[in-house]
């Protein structure tokens, strides 16, 4: 009967520690003295459990940093990202996805977009679509948890202001402060 013992409690701690291992990786790093930078699509992979991942680059200091991220089928490389991270421990970081942007030496091209849905479970997004260059694109934005604060109007076939990057029109960015 002892053995049938032990194997339950060998049994039981290799459960937790698969817990914790997956509770673990998909919890946020605890960023203490935050910096905002940028981070920068470069490329994507396959990971065995999770799909398709992005994976952003950072640097701070001249020292290069990179994570797999969050991915949907409207990134392209060369999207640009707010990072947060912990300016004593640099590596850790988190990107805010609800922030996309332009740098100031990127040419971009001011044009109207339409919201064609608005998801609001799991990461909440907007879906939209604009014409660039004669060409239809569709992309996804995510949201800030408090949208509806922020956005309270915000609802499907409203047209907005988008900037799309005038060397690819595959970036853009949906502005939902500035309903047209």
């Amino acid at each position: 009967m002892k053995w049938y013992m032990l194997t339950i409690l060998i049994l039981c701690v290799v459960i937790a520690i698969i817990i914790w291992a997956v509770v673990y990786s998909f919890s946020e790093p605890t960023i203490n003295k935050a910096v905002e930078t940028y981070a920068v699509v470069k490329e994507f992979k396959s990971k065995a459990g999770s799909g398709r991942n992005a994976v952003y680059e950072y640097s701070v200091n001249g020292e290069v940093f990179s994570f797999w991220g969050y991915y949907n089928n409207t990134l392209v490389i060369g999207d640009k990202f707010i990072v947060m991270y912990d300016c004593e421990k640099p590596k850790e970081s988190k990107v805010v996805l609800d922030k996309p942007i332009f740098l100031e030496n990127e040419k971009t091209i001011n044009s109207k977009g339409k919201i064609t849905r608005v998801k609001i479970y799991s990461k909440k997004a907007v879906y939209f679509e604009y014409v660039a260059n004669g060409g239809l694109y569709t992309r996804i934005q995510c949201l800030p948890n408090d949208f509806k604060v922020q956005y309270p109007a915000l609802s499907e076939e409203k047209e907005y202001q988008i900037v799309y990057w005038a060397d690819n029109p595959q970036r853009a960015i949906i502005y939902l402060d500035k309903p047209l």
